[in-house]
């Protein structure tokens, strides 16, 4: 058997050596030579060892140049690799900020959630010119009391870009329409009345529940317009109240984010061994941050990928 292998391998060389002799285009020669690591670059303004000392865990970096003005800003969730990416790439848009930047500043956040979010708070406050992509006007969706010519408050959904607001917004137009669902069945409005339904006449059972018939004038519509009301209520006061626990930037440490109403408050970092029982205690220990489109979206997001992380709040003391 020994003798078999030798000579199976023995073949197997003079194999390799004659496809290699045929080999004209050097794939096989390229193909089989050891990997050589990138070699280290010369940034044009910034020390290589001064990179080198970036830390490998979740934040968020800023590019400042000679006068300390913010370039741009990232996340990452290990931001020497992620700064380092910057320097190795040859777009004439990094090289361009790379070029420009002087100094490197950064902020470990402890979990890539906390990085996006403090991003996006970091780009809305500081507007770096090497930041594009949020400086577009992006499209939300609302629902909106409106009266109509006979005094009966409707609800609607309206499209408009989007502005800082205490109620709740839906990024997507069918999440507007469940919500609107949601609030017709469970405070037993007219569906014609929030745009559900379109046939006039009086609503008749099937995908909803009959409404008390201010289609037809049978509810008065102080009434009707009373229960649209609480509606509104529920819908701005009481929906949505959650919050989210996630790493800290030490083990001895976690961090939060809390959610009332549907809309991002901010986040916090709290040691390990504290507990908390109401609302107020979050909100002793929170770093306030502006509800944005961006950060709706990233904890949109967020839900979807890990729903068992998020804790709702019942009792709410405000």
């Amino acid at each position: 058997p020994s003798n078999d292998f030798e000579e199976y391998s023995n073949a197997v060389d003079i194999l390799l050596q004659r496809l290699i002799q045929l080999d004209d285009e050097n794939v096989i020669s390229k193909f089989l030579a050891p990997k050589v690591e990138k070699e280290h670059f010369a940034p044009k303004n910034i020390q290589y060892q001064k990179l080198n000392t970036l830390p490998n865990v979740p934040g968020v970096y800023r590019f400042q140049n000679q006068r300390g003005e913010t370039l741009y800003v990232g996340k990452a969730k290990d931001i020497k690799k992620r700064v380092l990416s910057h320097f190795y790439n040859t777009s004439e848009k990094e090289i361009a900020l790379c070029d420009a930047t002087f100094h490197i500043d950064f902020e470990t956040t402890g979990s890539e959630l906390i990085a996006l979010l403090r991003e996006a708070d970091l780009i809305d406050k500081i507007d770096p010119p090497y930041n594009y992509i949020q400086k577009k006007n992006y499209i939300t969706y609302h629902i909106i009391p409106q009266k109509n010519k006979k005094g009966i408050l409707q609800l609607k959904i309206e499209r408009r870009p989007f502005a800082h607001s205490p109620t709740e917004i839906f990024l997507r137009r069918g999440d507007a329409i469940k919500r609107l669902i949601q609030l017709t069945e469970k405070f037993k409005l007219c569906p014609l009345q929030t745009g559900l339904k379109t046939k006039l006449g009086r609503c008749t059972h099937g995908e909803y529940n009959e409404c008390d018939g201010v289609c037809t004038g049978e509810e008065e519509i102080g009434s009707y317009n009373h229960k649209v009301e609480n509606a509104l209520d529920y819908l701005n006061n009481e929906n949505d109240n959650y919050v989210i626990f996630e790493k800290g930037r030490t083990k001895e440490e976690r961090s939060f984010i809390l959610i009332l109403h549907g809309v991002y408050q901010g986040y916090g970092f709290i040691d390990n061994s504290q507990s908390f029982s109401s609302i107020e205690d979050f909100k002793d220990m929170l770093d306030s941050k502006k509800h944005s489109y961006h950060t709706a979206k990233i904890i949109s997001s967020y839900r979807q990928r890990n729903p068992w992380k998020i804790k709702p709040l019942f009792t709410v003391q405000e």
